[in-house]
């Protein structure tokens, strides 16, 4: 890798973005670009509710379309493929209930998955899915003193139960990931401090392959192109999910780490760039996490901070609190970013800014909740 560019191209970026303003005189024809949907997740007081948005390249509204995605309670881990979900919600009772969701179809499904398994001893540590069936990881209490033993469970959308008798595995799965009829999990060894990455028949359960990670992975993520993405601190691989072959390897310079692997959610658009949202750490800004685009075909991040494209009258008008969510409109080439609003409880907004090599903010919408997912159809 060329990590002498990667620093040039983000200082570069800087630069560039502090010479746009919002202001900037409009001389061209407007262009109204492609009528889009987006739908959007949003919490609020212990809720998950969905809004849908209607926009081109010019303008943006809420529709007065029918939400199928009913208000339902904020799941304790979720798991999104493309634009699929599944949420597991630990009850009051211990209980466990799972939904899952395709915007497109509208179709919400719910059921209870562990009613074999009552009590309140079970942790619940991770979940995936595929069109058939949805993976979740979990622990018991063993016998022995602090012993904790590992499972994953196999559960059918079709037949609404457990495929396979429960799977033990020896490490703590921290993520699961379904590509390509394999379910890939994550693991961490309490005794070695190491990740690897188990590899397994996502229809048999039957383990096929492991890979020692090292240590101190952040996250397993799927790329475009299908491959896995496993992000570091300082560090990054890509690998084909098909062999577990390194494709490439990839070190950051100490201070310009493009911090992928912290983000609450992440987007690839059709052309494989990555979007999130970084943390700052306070460098820069007083807001905690920032616009970040990563481009692995040049190893670049793009970083945007709102004083680069916003007033700081328009930054205390829209109240932007902490960026929450990062998407791209394709069809009309916008980033979209959700942000929670500060001081307001529980309120967020949704930005629309143009990218590089011309940043620039087109409009901001307000929402009735923080904005936790995007979906751009």
């Amino acid at each position: 890798m060329n990590t002498e560019r990667l620093a040039v191209l983000l200082l570069g970026l800087l630069l560039l973005s502090c010479s746009n303003s919002e202001d900037g005189p409009v001389q061209l024809p407007v262009d109204e670009g492609v009528t889009t949907q987006y739908a959007l997740l949003l919490s609020s007081q212990g809720k998950i509710t969905q809004t849908e948005l209607e926009a081109n390249a010019v303008d943006i509204h809420p529709t007065s379309g029918n939400h199928d995605f009913l208000p339902i309670d904020t799941p304790d881990l979720t798991y999104r493929d493309g634009n699929t979900f599944s949420f597991l919600h630990e009850q009051i009772d211990c209980g466990v209930d799972l939904s899952y969701w395709d915007p497109a179809s509208g179709n919400l499904n719910w059921e209870s998955i562990f009613e074999d398994l009552p009590g309140c001893d079970r942790q619940l540590l991770a979940i995936a899915h595929s069109p058939s069936a949805v993976y979740v990881g979990y622990s018991l209490p063993g016998s022995g003193m602090k012993e904790v033993l590992f499972y994953l469970r196999f559960w059918s959308k079709e037949t609404g139960s457990a495929s396979l008798g429960d799977i033990a595995i020896e490490k703590e799965p921290l993520q699961l990931l379904w590509s390509g009829n394999r379910l890939f999990v994550l693991t961490y060894d309490i005794e070695t401090g190491k990740n690897s990455l188990q590899v397994l028949d996502s229809q048999t359960g039957t383990v096929e392959d492991e890979l020692d990670l090292g240590l101190d992975v952040l996250k397993i993520m799927k790329t475009i192109s299908g491959q896995l993405l496993i992000s570091y601190q300082s560090r990054h691989l890509l690998l084909d999910a098909t062999n577990l072959e390194v494709v490439s390897r990839v070190q950051y310079i100490a201070g310009k780490e493009p911090h992928f692997g912290e983000s609450g959610t992440n987007y690839f658009d059709p052309s494989g760039l990555l979007y999130y949202a970084m943390p700052t750490g306070g460098e820069g800004t007083e807001i905690p996490h920032i616009t970040g685009v990563y481009n692995f075909s040049d190893y670049t991040a793009y970083l945007y901070y709102y004083e680069n494209f916003l007033s700081p009258e328009r930054i205390a008008q829209y109240a932007i609190g902490d960026t929450r969510t990062v998407a791209f409109d394709a069809h009309n080439g916008l980033i979209l970013i959700g942000y929670e609003k500060s001081g307001t409880g529980g309120k967020g907004g949704l930005l629309r800014i143009k990218p590089v090599p011309e940043p620039k903010f087109i409009d901001q919408i307000n929402l009735d909740g923080i904005p936790e997912q995007l979906i751009v159809y």
